[in-house]
């Protein structure tokens, strides 16, 4: 047996200088211990269990004090009853099988005469421990014991009540009578168990906050009572009376005036007093206005005392505890929806917390600040952040940065400082930067031609001085790739209207060091190099004058140990090469994005909505500056597809005449040869995904008919000089207010299936039309061979036309008709409109 007492014990342990030393103490008095409860000699037993509590909190086993728990429970006297209900909080819980074994002994102890004490053990052990099943054994002692004469029981039973109600809520009708009579109770420690347990029940069931409303005026009472009452010290806490029964009335308060404008009258005066006569430099004051700020928010409070609230939340922002200022982040969090220009006028100190070295505070304040930003103040506020993004740790400067982005995509007022935002983002940021906003800049770009040259002189200038920002990079080398022509044309000026001259060999040469600086730098280094690939590739149609050195830097990737990294060199070596040149055109060209450009002036209507302010001309401002050019296609149209290229199918033999825009035209009731059953896959299919070539002809078509590649003779070189005048049928494939498209047919001298059509574009407007192009797709049976236009821009004189040569070779030549889908697209320079056209041309002319 152990005759080490629980001081002797406790200090033996703490003698231990290693964990082993610990251990071995533990384990000795554990068996000794043990031993005694063996012996059946009750002596000692609570020693022995106390013993234990210590062991349980260093985190040993003791469950097999558990019995001699319960014994010490059962026992009369008083000071192993203390120790047993101790130890059966901290050695038992609540799936403990014993634990029903200790029903009887508390109900004994409820209804002891004996002492008051003794009935608050059992009162006390049934709010912390008590299974359902306990709860519906002892409910109804605890309901008598309500009742009590001693405010001591009165408040323990009170307690156990609610473990009974969260337990088995079908009880809560039987206390709901017994707090007619708490509720007027003059001691503060039964208020305060009161609140607690109506607060539990409307939690619960919230349908009964209207039974309480009917206390709402006496709370009020009690509340003010504590207000204006002189100091009390049993109850005063920093020279605040009773701060925790405030806190619990105002919170009922906020429950009862929730969605009723009577009793939000009536808490109206007494939370406005609080607010503004609440001094918050304590802890305890600051609970107190916490929790009224709560309840102000739930009641149906007036705009003056909702902007109170929300003012005691901003003097909480420039608290010295951490804590606080955490809370009030995060409930301005909340109150955005409920009362915004309230909210927003704390918009400079919400700014100020992004300067706390607390990480916590700052990413809730970024959040908050996200929240505020409008349409109306996105320029301000960006602005702001942009500062703190030059500072900002890594930790945190990643969260920064994409917030940025995502204010910019979501309010941006126009397209370009939407441009010019981002890739000052991307200069600071660019590694931290989400890739879906360097795609929706790519998109925003790619969809608004008057940007193209501005944004990619731009970031070709800013790349160049930030080799590290690989977002940057990313849009560098995607924007030179796309539009490279425009890089090097000079038209862009400096600030003295001087000429930006970049050569296509400096171009060249930026690409060449961004693949060197990332050639070891992982995952993102390799889609760096993924994307320089892609850009030089679609260079050698943009600088004909590098394309040898374009070739060898291709080469160079060739035996990259990467191997995606290594497929696109080499099918891009392939594509290099003379044998792709009548293709090469078609497949490089600029990537459409017709449809995507509406993501922009979508976030800006938001906006605008959400705002739910500010006049008509400035909504008509913003839709003009964010829209699209408008386009004239219908809902579902007939080149919805017109990009989904299959190159999967393509067949071995180059005499299969296999046109991979066939598949277009889907049902267009004509009897189109099945593809092969045996393909051959293409694998350039990863990579364009069939989403670039236009228009295509069967391989080696040019070249078995002219000899050469027809890709790199001009129209002239093929057919002779355009015709001025038809010789032969014509045909108006498209007309409208702009412009008209002639079709003039001419059949080859050389094989009476292929149809050499010119196309001639007349400008009818006054104005200049820009960007002017037209996209053919065809069946199966018939092989397409689309040249150039030989100009994209039009000047609106009746004599100056533009014209564009194609040649159609139908397989099934006095069988099948020749039937064309085309797409027409022009700018109209002078209203900014861009026009898109889709038809299907039928009828064409036959015969001749």
């Amino acid at each position: 047996m152990s005759t080490m007492k629980l001081k002797e014990f406790i200090k033996a342990i703490r003698n231990c200088k290693q964990a082993k030393d610990e251990r071995a103490v533990v384990s000795k008095e554990s068996a000794l211990i043990r031993n005694a409860f063996k012996e059946k000699n009750p002596k000692n037993r609570h020693r022995n269990i106390a013993k234990l509590l210590f062991v349980n909190l260093l985190g040993y086993p003791t469950q097999f004090g558990q019995v001699e728990t319960i014994k010490c429970v059962a026992s009369d006297d008083y000071t192993e009853k203390r120790i047993g209900y101790m130890a059966l909080s901290q050695l038992m819980n609540e799936s403990s099988e014993l634990l029903m074994m200790v029903t009887q002994a508390i109900k004994n102890d409820l209804n002891s005469s004996k002492s008051n004490f003794i009935v608050a053990l059992g009162l006390t052990s049934i709010a912390e421990i008590s299974t359902e099943d306990m709860c519906r054994e002892l409910y109804t002692e605890v309901k008598k014991l309500m009742r009590s004469t001693s405010s001591y029981i009165k408040k323990k039973a009170i307690l156990a009540a609610v473990r009974i109600i969260k337990n088995i809520p079908d009880t809560i009708d039987d206390f709901m009578e017994v707090i007619d009579v708490l509720i007027n109770e003059h001691s503060h420690s039964i208020t305060l168990a009161t609140m607690t347990l109506i607060q539990e029940i409307i939690n619960i069931e919230p349908e009964r906050v209207g039974t309480f409303r009917k206390y709402t005026k006496v709370l009020i009472k009690i509340l003010k009572n504590l207000i204006h009452s002189g100091y009390a010290p049993e109850y005063d806490i920093q020279g605040i009376k009773d701060p925790f029964l405030q806190v619990r009335i105002i919170r009922v308060l906020g429950h009862l005036g929730e969605g009723n404008e009577d009793a939000s009258d009536d808490m109206n005066d007494i939370l406005t007093e609080i607010a503004t006569s609440t001094e918050g430099s304590k802890g305890a004051a600051n609970s107190i206005l916490y929790e009224c700020v709560r309840a102000i928010m739930l009641i149906e409070a007036s705009s003056g005392l909702r902007a109170l609230g929300i003012n005691i939340l901003g003097r909480f922002l420039v608290n010295k505890e951490n804590n606080i200022r955490f809370i009030a982040l995060t409930n301005l969090h909340k109150l955005v929806n409920i009362d915004y220009n309230a909210v927003q006028r704390h918009k400079t100190t919400v700014i100020g917390c992004l300067k706390d070295p607390d990480l916590v505070i700052k990413k809730e304040a970024l959040d908050l600040i996200y929240q505020i930003c409008k349409n109306t103040n996105v320029k301000g506020i960006v602005k702001e952040l942009l500062n703190f993004l030059l500072t900002a740790e890594k930790e945190f400067k990643e969260d920064l940065a994409n917030k940025i982005c995502m204010a910019v995509e979501k309010y941006s007022p126009t397209k370009k400082w939407h441009v010019d935002t981002v890739i000052k983002v991307l200069t600071l940021a660019g590694s931290e930067v989400m890739d879906n906003f360097i795609c929706s800049l790519i998109t925003l770009i790619a969809s608004t031609a008057e940007l193209q040259n501005y944004s990619v002189n731009k970031t070709y200038f800013s790349m160049k001085e930030n080799l590290e920002q690989s977002g940057l990079q990313q849009l560098g080398v995607w924007l030179i790739g796309e539009f490279g022509e425009l890089l090097v044309s000079g038209q862009t000026m400096e600030m003295d209207d001087t000429p930006i001259n970049v050569t296509e060999e400096e171009a060249v040469e930026t690409i060449e060091k961004v693949m060197e600086h990332y050639k070891d730098k992982g995952d993102k280094g390799d889609v760096i190099i993924q994307y320089s690939l892609v850009a030089l590739s679609k260079l050698t149609i943009r600088f004909e004058s590098m394309k040898g050195k374009i070739q060898e830097l291709i080469q160079n990737q060739v035996h990259n140990p990467n191997i995606e990294i290594q497929q696109r060199a080499c099918e891009f070596m392939k594509l290099i090469d003379e044998d792709w040149d009548q293709h090469r055109l078609a497949i490089f060209e600029p990537m459409p994005f017709q449809g995507d450009e509406n993501m922009l002036v979508d976030a800006t209507e938001r906006a605008v909505r959400e705002e739910g302010e500010g006049d008509e001309d400035d909504l008509t401002q913003l839709k003009r500056e964010a829209a699209p050019a408008q386009t004239h296609v219908p809902e579902e149209s007939p080149l919805d597809d017109i990009f989904g290229i299959n190159y999967d199918q393509q067949d071995e033999s180059p005499d299969d005449n296999f046109d991979p825009l066939g598949d277009i035209f889907g049902g267009m009731g004509t009897d189109a040869p099945a593809p092969p059953s045996d393909p051959v896959s293409d694998p350039l299919g990863d990579i364009f995904g069939g989403g670039s070539a236009t228009a295509s002809a069967s391989s080696g078509l040019g070249s078995d008919i002219f000899g050469g590649s027809p890709a790199s003779q001009t129209p002239s070189d093929l057919f002779g000089s355009a015709p001025s005048a038809p010789a032969a049928p014509t045909y108006i494939a498209h007309e409208d207010s702009n412009i008209k498209v002639l079709f003039n047919f001419e059949r080859d001298s050389m094989d009476s299936s292929t149809h050499r059509i010119t196309a001639v574009y007349t400008n009818k407007s006054s104005s200049v039309l820009d960007s002017i192009n037209m996209q053919i797709s065809v069946k199966k049976y018939l092989n397409l061979q689309l040249f150039a236009v030989s100009s994209s821009s039009l000047q609106p004189m009746p004599t100056e036309q533009v014209t564009q040569e194609m040649k159609i070779q139908n397989t099934h030549e006095g069988k099948d008709p020749i039937v064309l889908r085309a797409r027409i697209t022009y700018t109209h320079v002078a209203s900014g409109q861009k026009v898109v056209e889709t038809k299907v041309l039928e009828g064409l002319p036959t015969g001749y």
